[in-house]
């Protein structure tokens, strides 16, 4: 009996054969599309899920209440780690973490500016289930001054050699040291004024960072971080305590030329530490990295999405004209027109698809506002956004339906009427 179905199957798929090809490609599209779509989520869900004892890792975080504004912050007293192990047996184990960036290695035959490095201690490896390729993870950290490289700092600091057993040297970077209890002068944004509750914040004594100063002006808001975030609180002050970088303005079109005098100046002053130099404008348009990456991956998935629906109007297209064939056939012979036949049938067809739009119209419209939620800055969702698409559906509609209407009209009454 298997053997009859398939059979039958086979026989119908090849009497059919457009309406069959449209529907094996609409298919096999959205299947594999499905899939990618199943194994990007799945990277981004699972990617941290190699660790064994990932539902037993937990962060430390304290919150912080500062003149009545509360916030939660991830550094936290050095000693508090010892104490939780000490006095609470149900804490396995427990490691301290500090990023560090800004800093210099220097392997003896190279130099590497702007480099990052964390400082842990030896239940890092406890902790996590990091692949280790060469060494001992068991003792890789009880040297105060041993480190684990990853594979691809290793190549880049020591080449095709063997890392183990390399020294090389990190510079920290120095600052100068101030007194807290030296007087500052400091300018707010906006932001900051209203989250100070100052009315006159002029002239106000205020303390940032166990620093004292007086306010002596206010700017207006501008962006000063991820566009996601929106603008944020801001206070600008003279500090050579926590000066890391140089901003330097030039002159349109001379900016190769400020540059080269700037490397000659700065190899002159630092001639053991590497010149390196980015353009604010590419500094903010990297910052755009995450959304432009959402976008592209939602572009392109809705892009697939619109080809399949146009796939799945033609064969539905196919499908009802393959259907109605013998009734078109009888309305030629009655005399009924081209165009009479073509409205029937678009007509119907129409139905369908104003149906369809009905539910899809309000869903894209929440999904699409929720996503633009997460930005600070978005712009409105007008009713064209909507219309464009179901206008662009209507067009591929109408016109597959004509196209196919019109070669139905050329097949003979007679052939028409014979069909089954």
């Amino acid at each position: 009996m298997f053997k009859n179905y398939l059979a039958i199957a086979i026989r119908n798929l090849f009497r059919h054969r457009g309406f069959s090809l449209i529907n094996i490609a609409g298919l096999s599209i959205g299947i594999a599309v499905s899939l990618l779509l199943l194994l990007w989520l799945q990277y981004h869900v699972l990617f941290d899920r190699q660790h064994e004892k990932i539902d037993r890792i937990a962060r430390l975080l304290i919150n912080f209440n500062q003149n009545g504004n509360e916030s939660i912050g991830s550094s936290t007293p050095y000693a508090i780690l010892p104490n939780l192990v000490r006095e609470y047996p149900q804490i396995d184990e427990g490691t301290r973490l500090r990023n560090i960036s800004e800093v210099l290695v220097d392997t003896g035959e190279n130099r590497f500016a702007n480099s990052y490095i964390t400082l842990t201690e030896p239940g890092f490896f406890r902790i996590f289930d990091v692949p280790v390729v060469e060494g001992d993870p068991e003792q890789a950290l009880d040297d105060v001054h041993s480190a684990v490289l990853p594979e691809r700092t290793a190549r880049t600091l020591f080449g095709e050699e063997n890392a183990i057993g390399k020294t090389f040297h990190v510079q920290f970077e120095e600052r100068a040291q101030e007194p807290y209890d030296s007087m500052n002068e400091f300018i707010l944004n906006q932001s900051a004024v209203k989250l100070m509750e100052l009315e006159n914040p002029v002239g106000e004594n205020i303390r940032q960072h166990r620093f004292n100063g007086t306010v002596i002006g206010v700017v207006q808001d501008f962006e000063n971080n991820y566009p996601i975030g929106g603008v944020q609180p801001m206070v600008l002050w003279r500090s050579a305590l926590f000066t890391q970088s140089i901003l330097v303005g030039f002159d349109p079109g001379n900016s190769m030329v400020c540059i080269e005098i700037i490397r000659s100046e700065f190899e002159r002053l630092f001639p053991d530490i590497p010149f390196q130099y980015r353009f604010l404008s590419d500094m903010i348009d990297s910052s755009y990295g995450q959304s432009r990456y959402i976008k592209n991956v939602v572009g392109w998935f809705a892009l697939i999405s619109i080809l399949l629906s146009f796939i799945g109007l033609y064969g539905l297209n196919v499908f009802i004209t393959e259907q109605r064939t013998r009734e078109i056939g009888i309305r030629k012979v009655i005399g009924a027109t081209t165009g009479e036949i073509s409205w029937q049938l678009l007509r119907d067809f129409l139905v369908l698809i104003v149906i369809g739009a009905l539910p899809a119209m309000p869903t894209a419209w929440y999904f699409s506002q929720k996503f633009i939620e997460m930005f600070y800055y978005r712009i409105p969702i007008e009713w064209h956004h909507f219309t464009f698409p179901l206008l662009l559906v209507l067009v591929f509609a109408i016109g597959t339906m004509l196209y196919r209407t019109m070669q139905v009209s050329r097949i003979k009454p007679s052939e028409m009427l014979r069909s089954e």
